[in-house]
């Protein structure tokens, strides 16, 4: 009998630590807020059976070190413990994230890029047919761009084009070769004319700086024709040149070098005093046949050495 009333005693004494216990942790749970997983039925909660001999400590926030003497299996559980699905759920997260990057990589080899923040550069891969198009395009820095026409030469072009009264349209052809001549040769002087029986207009005009605007005083247009006739036979290859020394006109095959001269000091000289006498003997019948027959030979040579 005896026993049994201590048995029964015991009963009673777990029974009120029991709801102790379970009062305890529903009011710790209430206050810990619990995320939603809408895809996942709520975690079971957790029984805590009380020791028989040992009453339940009621600081459920810091269980007791073994320090304290109590026993390990009398030690309570945190209900603040985050659920073991929430950590499942970022594994798998990363662990897909990983697998869909090695499916692109599996199936796009040539185009995949790798950036870093690192200081180095970022290494891009190109598809081959794209990298060679690189490669073989070339660079516009090293495309040849037509040269501009110097000063000198645009400001001779305007002097020789104002002619009053104008020259005829034989003057305009000898203009036209001679500038497509000069930007064959892109505007560079080689080598200068001979300056030997050269007429004195022409010697006036460079030592003027070569003006666009001055003109010479011609006092005598014989004078000027015989000067001009000397200097241009001279200039003349010698397989152009007759016996007693006067110019071949009908003889045009053979080599031309002698008179390219472009540039500054070149043939453009030889123009300039064309210029001078032509502007002297418009409306002259007389003398204007002589300086006619000067031009067309003009034309002949340039146009043999603009277009061999």
């Amino acid at each position: 009998m005896d026993s049994e009333e201590e048995g029964a005693s015991f009963d009673l004494d777990q029974v009120e630590l029991s709801q102790s216990n379970v009062q305890d942790i529903e009011m710790a749970t209430q206050s810990q807020p619990v995320s939603p997983n809408p895809s996942r039925s709520p975690s079971p909660a957790v029984q805590v059976s009380p020791a028989p001999s040992q009453p339940v400590s009621q600081n459920l926030s810091r269980p007791p070190s073994p320090a304290d003497g109590t026993p390990p299996h009398s030690r309570s559980i945190s209900p603040l413990t985050l659920p073991i699905h929430s950590l499942s759920n970022k594994r798998k997260g990363d662990s897909l994230m990983r697998d869909t990057a090695k499916r692109v990589q599996t199936n796009h080899p040539t185009t995949t890029c790798r950036s870093t923040r690192s200081k180095t550069s970022s290494a891009c891969q190109l598809p081959e047919p794209i990298a060679q198009a690189h490669k073989t395009r070339p660079s516009r820095r090293h495309e040849s761009s037509p040269t501009l026409p110097p000063a000198w030469f645009s400001n001779s072009l305007a002097m020789l084009q104002n002619d009053e009264p104008p020259l005829g349209n034989r003057w305009a052809e000898l203009l036209r070769l001679w500038s497509a001549f000069e930007e064959k040769e892109n505007f560079t002087e080689q080598h200068k004319l001979s300056p030997d029986s050269r007429p004195q207009c022409v010697s006036e005009w460079i030592r003027r700086g070569r003006s666009t605007t001055w003109r010479p005083v011609i006092s005598s247009i014989p004078a000027l024709e015989k000067s001009f006739e000397a200097w241009w036979t001279n200039l003349q290859p010698d397989w152009r040149k007759n016996d007693d020394g006067s110019i071949a006109f009908s003889n045009v095959n053979g080599d031309w070098e002698i008179l390219r001269k472009p540039g500054l000091n070149g043939i453009l000289s030889a123009i300039a005093c064309l210029f001078y006498w032509g502007c002297k003997v418009q409306g002259n019948t007389t003398r204007h046949a002589r300086w006619a027959t000067s031009v067309e030979d003009c034309i002949l040579v340039l146009r043999n050495i603009v277009l061999p």
